[in-house]
């Protein structure tokens, strides 16, 4: 996990209880939950930084790898349903009880499946079947239509994720290359390692991203900003 130092940190906690009173005054911050907020908004901070590694493979990567992988989707979905039609009532109801020893951490599922995973196994399959019919059918579709990937640009991408922290705290995201909202910017690329270049045009290009929240409206779980 991407973690700040304790200096920075701590220099971003009193910067976040600056601009939170400013917006919204001191009482709010009597607020029970005001403190887990606020970790909360370090938090996303860290985890923005930390998804530089996914959106730096998506900035370089090129239109005939995405259509091979979607094509391979539709293939192994179509094994799947036709796998899945060649099971029996008695092997889809162990492979009921298989999940259900998954999801309870158990090293082995009971052979003898009791009567239970039988019934569902008859009731459910041409559920299962229709739903894996669906996903086949959906990935056919995305692979003939599969529209070319706009350029993603990963420093944009994580000031996209900045500034929408933000935004989900009511918080300002001001275009400029000072105060609060520039200074996390500034602490998230350090940690990605990136040079910080203007921060400006970076907050810029965060709010104008397609996945921007700046291009919707907000109301903020606290009470109204201060006039």
């Amino acid at each position: 996990m991407t973690s700040f130092s304790n200096a920075a940190r701590e220099y971003i906690e009193r910067g976040y209880d600056e601009a939170f009173n400013q917006k919204f005054g001191d009482a709010n911050r009597a607020a029970p939950f005001y403190l887990e907020d606020r970790q909360w908004f370090i938090s996303m901070l860290e985890s923005a930084a930390e998804s530089a590694a996914t959106f730096q493979p998506l900035e370089d990567r090129g239109h005939k790898d995405r259509q091979r992988a979607m094509d391979k989707l539709q293939t192994a979905a179509g094994k799947l349903v036709e796998a899945f039609e060649g099971l029996d009532l008695d092997a889809l109801a162990y492979l009921y009880r298989c999940v259900a020893a998954v999801a309870a951490g158990e090293g082995e599922a009971d052979k003898h499946s009791p009567i239970s995973y039988f019934i569902e196994a008859c009731a459910e399959r041409g559920q299962v079947v229709g739903a894996l019919g669906k996903v086949h059918a959906a990935a056919i579709l995305a692979s003939k239509t599969l529209p070319k990937l706009d350029k993603v640009n990963a420093q944009a991408s994580v000031a996209c994720s900045v500034g929408n922290t933000f935004h989900m705290r009511g918080l300002d995201f001001p275009v400029s290359d000072t105060g609060f909202a520039a200074d996390c910017l500034a602490a998230v690329f350090d940690l990605t390692g990136w040079e910080k270049g203007s921060l400006r045009y970076w907050i810029q290009r965060g709010r104008e991203h397609p996945w921007s929240s700046w291009n919707f409206s907000h109301t903020s779980i606290y009470a109204t900003p201060k006039k």
